[in-house]
């Protein structure tokens, strides 16, 4: 796994971009609904690949990961941005 210690000293995992593909027609569709329910799209996606990630990935799996020393048990806040 890859991190990144901040100028505050604070662990972050470092993320990956994924580029998804959709109509357009969908998405500003989406987006303006959305927007109505003051709803982010972008965390909705984030929280949907984070149940995706508990379904598939085995639990050991999981706990291994987050138990290793260097890295903090949860995924950082989506207030930070990627470096």
């Amino acid at each position: 796994m890859d991190f990144i210690i901040t100028e505050h000293g604070e662990i972050i995992l470092k993320t990956t971009n994924l580029i998804v593909a959709i109509d357009s027609e969908k998405l500003a569709a989406l987006q303006q609904y959305a927007a109505k329910k003051d709803v982010c799209v972008s965390d909705e996606l984030v929280d949907a690949m984070e149940r995706l990630y508990e379904k598939i990935v085995p639990a050991a799996v999981r706990e291994y990961l987050e138990s290793k020393p260097e890295l903090p048990p949860s995924r950082p806040s989506r207030s930070r941005s990627e470096p």
